[in-house]
């Protein structure tokens, strides 16, 4: 089914809970998790809330400014914390609303985040509702400090990047700190006012004078920064601050890209004392060494959400008495991927960090909103823009070089580039022709400030068209080059640290470290292993090697070839997040629709997206680009709640479809019908019909009345049998 050589770089697959045993052998792990956000905060709350709470705190699940402020509010009356969409409650959350008997629920932010909408459905189901909201995050975050009060002390926290506030929550929360909102240069009247008007014995500001200046710092009283070279260095920085009234019995472990999870969890782990610790896809030599510190001490770990965040794989490294951040074949591992395996195989045009998503727009900019759309700005003109990388306040990608034309006319440069997330003039850090497009720079992953790359697909024969040609490693700081691997790779994919590739010459699948497996001198050393298979490497997920074999067959297997599996065969334009298999089905009569199955070939359910020319998964939405007009549009990892995204553009009309059938001849109800947006676009969305089939061998006519999701007509379609 899939034949072309594919690239990876990391994607998480896990199950939902499991038990590790560690240096410390009493050590019990346990996984809380859904099939998105709400799922997972539904979890959380059924462990943490058994049986019932006369209070609830309700904040937007998407949008994490003011919802950043409601942990302290929650630990104050004992609550939980549940998500919602904007504009519906949740029917997770409307579930644990009735479960637990809630009588009152507190608001946190105004109705452009929880809408009157949401707050009506709350109250029909009997909940009396109190919102706190202001003019903005950093008013709404002082309304709320207003009720949960200051007199020990209070939390500062920047405004547009959630990472430190989530790590103070538990702990603001626990010691009744509120969590306080600003931005990095100025301060209202608001916040000036509820200063004076209150008595601070303390102060703690987290992050630097780069991240909260001293100006805004130094309005309050008694100040003392917590600081960290990153976000997590200030997680365990902050951590160790409040080290005397932190339970390390239990330890919450979130994913550092997602705000929602360890948001949910705030309120949980403030219920004991517990701290919450980020991780991403690797972790950290200063968060290795607080669990090695602490190991003795912890019996039990709480993971918040699903594998596709923290793996099960980091857990189990983790807890086995914290592993180090390089390992005996010289591999750094951090925390600085820039974006995910499926999203770079499919075009990388789009990718989430810290609240924001990046993308390519319209084929000639880029552009960044906030996870809801909001706040839309164009970061840079381009010119056929690819793989969007995001590490440390920086974007990669590649993208044609200005007008340049070489001296072939079939050929173009193209060029890695690398630009503030703020926008700005970009840097060139290296180039590369290309004699069509996608061959230059097949394979681009940023790791940290090193640049992991192809430089180019090479021509070998008809039947091995595309060869990666060499692998190397560059230090973006100083452009030094590292060449890996001197020859012709058939496939390639990375994962922690490590090359995983198939040669030209002998179809064996080889593993070496990202450094290389040549000395400086450009001889071989033995950092290369042959893993015993023969076949191409399609993708590496969280230590599974998933490949084809010379036969044709597709597995998945462990390096230590145990746990080999036979799986479906992958396509063409393929991701894998957790136990599910997202694709593109090709074929004309498919209309490029998005399908989901597991991994197993079984429940495969195609999803309300048609047209899709390449997609990204972020969180709990996919994106995707549709070849009828380029536009992006998004739909839920469920296949519900689909939008143009940044732009919510509605259906305008939806023709009546008019069918004449031959007698006795078959007919299927059409699962999609052809849609004319607001915009003037064109799109095909999912019908359903209110009858099952049609009838034809009897003549007369039959009607049928079909509904489409953000439609509110019928669409009417009468098949006539003669």
């Amino acid at each position: 089914m899939f034949n072309k050589k594919l690239l990876t770089i990391i994607l998480a697959l896990g199950i939902a809970s499991f038990s590790i045993t560690s240096v410390s052998a009493e050590a019990q792990t346990k996984r809380l998790w859904g099939s998105d956000r709400y799922g997972t905060c539904a979890d959380i709350v059924k462990d943490g809330w058994q049986t019932t709470s006369y209070y609830a705190v309700i904040v937007n699940g998407e949008n994490f400014p003011d919802a950043l402020s409601a942990a302290p509010l929650a630990q104050k009356y004992k609550a939980p914390i549940l998500l919602t969409e904007n504009d519906t409650l949740n029917s997770n959350t409307a579930d644990q609303l009735k479960r637990l008997n809630v009588k009152k629920v507190f608001i946190v932010g105004g109705q452009g985040v929880v809408s009157a909408g949401v707050e009506k459905a709350i109250n029909n189901l009997g909940i009396e509702t109190v919102r706190y909201k202001g003019e903005d995050r950093g008013e709404t975050s002082i309304k709320v400090a207003s009720q949960v009060g200051t007199k020990n002390g209070v939390i500062v926290a920047i405004d547009d990047d959630y990472t430190d506030a989530l790590s103070a929550a538990p702990i603001a929360a626990n010691l009744q700190m509120p969590i306080i909102l600003v931005s990095k240069d100025t301060f209202s009247s608001s916040l000036s006012n509820f200063i004076l008007m209150n008595n601070i014995p303390k102060t703690y500001v987290l992050g630097d004078s780069n991240i909260i200046s001293d100006r805004v710092a130094n309005m309050f009283p008694n100040v003392k920064r917590i600081t960290g070279s990153n976000k997590y260095e200030r997680n365990i920085n902050i951590i160790k601050e409040f080290e005397s009234n932190v339970n390390f019995g239990n330890v919450c472990i979130a994913y550092s890209e997602q705000f929602a999870d360890a948001l949910s969890g705030a309120a949980f782990a403030a219920n004991n004392s517990n701290p919450i610790i980020l991780v991403g896809n690797n972790v950290e030599n200063c968060t290795n060494s607080l669990i090695k510190d602490k190991l003795s001490s912890i019996k039990n770990v709480t993971v918040l959400g699903g594998s596709a965040g923290v793996k099960d794989s980091l857990v189990t490294n983790l807890l086995s008495g914290g592993s180090d951040s390089s390992d005996d074949n010289g591999v750094v591992l951090t925390d600085s991927e820039g974006n995910t395996s499926g999203n770079l195989r499919n075009g990388g045009f789009v990718v989430e960090k810290n609240g924001w998503i990046y993308y390519i727009k319209d084929g000639n900019k880029i552009c960044r909103a906030k996870t809801d759309g909001t706040q839309e700005m164009k970061l840079m003109d381009v010119k056929n823009a690819r793989s969007l990388n995001v590490v440390d306040g920086y974007l990669y990608y590649v993208a044609r070089t200005g007008d340049f034309k070489s001296t072939d006319p079939q050929s173009d440069q193209v060029t890695v580039y690398r630009e503030s997330i703020s926008g700005g003039r970009p840097d060139s850090i290296t180039g590369q022709h290309e004699k069509s497009f996608g061959k230059g720079f097949p394979y681009m992953l940023m790791d940290g400030h090193w640049l992991l790359y192809s430089p180019e697909y090479t021509f070998i024969s008809k039947e091995n068209a595309n060869y990666y040609n060499n692998f190397y490693k560059m230090d973006t700081e100083t452009l030094e080059n590292k060449k890996s691997y001197g020859g012709y790779l058939g496939s390639l994919a990375v994962e922690n640290g490590y090359v995983y590739f198939t040669t030209l010459d002998d179809n064996r699948i080889r593993r070496m470290p990202t450094s290389g497996n040549k000395d400086d001198d450009g001889e071989l050393n033995n950092k290369e292993i042959d893993l015993g298979l023969r076949g191409t490497v399609l993708d590496v997920v969280d230590n599974y090697i998933y490949y084809k074999d010379e036969d044709g067959n597709t597995y998945r297997i462990k390096e230590d070839k145990t746990e080999r599996t036979k799986i479906v065969d992958l396509p063409e334009k393929f991701i894998i997040n957790g136990d599910y298999l997202y694709y593109v089905a090709s074929g004309k009569d498919k209309l490029g629709q998005l399908h989901k199955m597991n991994l197993d070939g079984t429940q495969d359910v195609g999803l309300n997206a048609y047209t899709v020319n390449n997609f990204a998964i972020n969180g709990d939405w996919i994106y995707y680009r549709s070849n009828g007009n380029g536009n992006i549009y998004r739909i839920r990892l469920d296949g519900s709640s689909r939008e143009e995204f940044p732009d919510k553009i509605a259906i305008k009309n939806i023709k009546d479809i008019n069918v004449q059938v031959k007698q006795g001849d078959s007919y299927e109800l059409p699962t999609a019908v052809w849609t004319a947006m607001e915009d003037g676009s064109y799109e095909y969305y999912s019908v359903t019909w209110d009858k099952n089939s049609i009838d034809t061998n009897t003549v007369g006519t039959y009607k049928a009345l079909g509904t489409v999701e953000g439609y509110s007509s019928k669409v009417n379609l009468t098949v006539e049998v003669k």
